[in-house]
Parts: structure tokens; C-alpha cells; sequence
């Protein structure tokens, strides 16, 4: 059995701009997409004048108490499923390696591991997009029923979105962050394949 290792100096032949670039456009993709919904839904706060005679509160308000209960919950999935897709070692899937290409297979293997963080890293913003959006849903609707208006509290909906857009801000695609994630995650993989 040979021990096929994926150092950095492979990670960083993968890392072309092209790939650190389609990262970055899904980023920013799910990142407009929320930031567009949260204009539309602060928009509608000043459709109506402050006099505007409010809807029954109620619907928000258990709407509200339903965002905070799935928000957490997702927030949590999210973060589970993006470390088990690490820890899961999809790696050992992988065609046996034969002596003709085992100088290259580090290099397909730093491959895979993009691949892999690419993936990842949808999944968990999807996730984390449910709730954003949910949220914003809250807004929009409290403000054209004029219950935001009444109850301004009820902007706490906003959070959510809050939170996911710092979450891309902060772990936006770079050369850097992308090294630095496979120093953190690329130790809890071993491969073994014959030869």
C-alpha cells in the first residue's frame, strides 16, 4: 500500500486564478442575491406613510418565532454537514493507481480536494441562504402590511440575512483563505491505494 500525500506546493499548482475566480463568483452570486431581497423588503417599509393603518401583528410575530427557531438549527446543520464532508475521506472513492500514473496523482488528488471545497462550500451557503431569505420574506411582508411601521422590532427578522453576508464577506474566496483551509482540513485525510 502506498501512502499517496497531497502536500501544499500541490494545493498551490491547482489554485490557478480561473479556480480561486469561480469560487469567488458563486460567492458573490448567493451574496447579490440576498443583498437584493433585503433592498426590495427595505423598500416596501416606505411605500406606505407612517399613519398607515397596521394589519394584526400576529403573523409576523409567529412567523418571527418560527425564523428563530429554524435559523439556529440550520446554522447548526450547515456547519455539520460542511465538516463531514471533510472528515468523510471521499478520496478512498478514487480509481486505483497504478505505477504509470503515480507521479500525477498528487496533482489529481489537490484536485479533487478543490473540489471538494467547492462543493462544501455551496452546500453550506444554500443552507445558510434558506433562512436569510426567510427572514427578508418576514420583512417584506411586515412592511407592506405596514406591521414594521407599528413594530419596528420586528427588523430583527433581518439577522439572518446579516449574519450570512458577513459569512461571505468574511470567508470570501481568496489564495490565502483557500491555503489556510487546507492547512486546517487537508490533516484529517489519509489515502492508501495499491500500486
Amino acid at each position: 500500500m502506498a501512502k499517496l500525500d497531497v502536500t501544499l506546493e500541490d494545493f498551490q499548482k491547482v489554485l490557478t486564478p480561473q479556480s480561486i475566480r469561480v469560487l469567488q463568483v458563486i460567492f458573490a452570486a448567493l451574496a447579490t442575491g440576498v443583498f437584493i431581497f433585503a433592498l426590495i423588503a427595505v423598500s416596501g417599509f416606505f411605500i406606505f406613510q407612517k399613519d398607515y393603518q397596521a394589519a394584526d401583528p400576529s403573523v409576523i410575530r409567529i412567523l418571527t418565532i418560527i425564523h428563530f427557531i429554524i435559523f439556529p438549527v440550520i446554522f447548526y446543520i450547515s456547519k455539520y454537514l460542511y465538516d463531514h464532508l471533510f472528515q468523510s475521506n471521499r478520496f478512498s472513492q478514487l480509481p486505483e493507481v497504478t505505477s504509470a500514473n503515480f507521479q500525477n496523482s498528487p496533482i489529481s488528488l489537490a484536485e479533487n480536494l478543490l473540489a471538494m471545497i467547492r462543493s462544501s462550500s455551496i452546500v453550506r451557503l444554500a443552507l445558510l441562504e434558506v433562512p436569510a431569505m426567510f427572514g427578508l420574506t418576514i420583512c417584506f411582508m411586515g412592511s407592506l402590511q405596514g406591521v414594521l411601521q407599528q413594530y419596528p422590532v420586528y427588523w430583527i427578522n433581518m439577522i439572518s440575512a446579516v449574519v450570512f453576508e458577513m459569512i461571505i464577506y468574511i470567508e470570501f474566496p481568496s489564495r490565502q483563505k483557500l491555503e489556510a483551509l487546507f492547512r486546517e482540513k487537508w490533516p484529517q485525510q489519509t489515502i492508501y491505494k495499491s500500486l
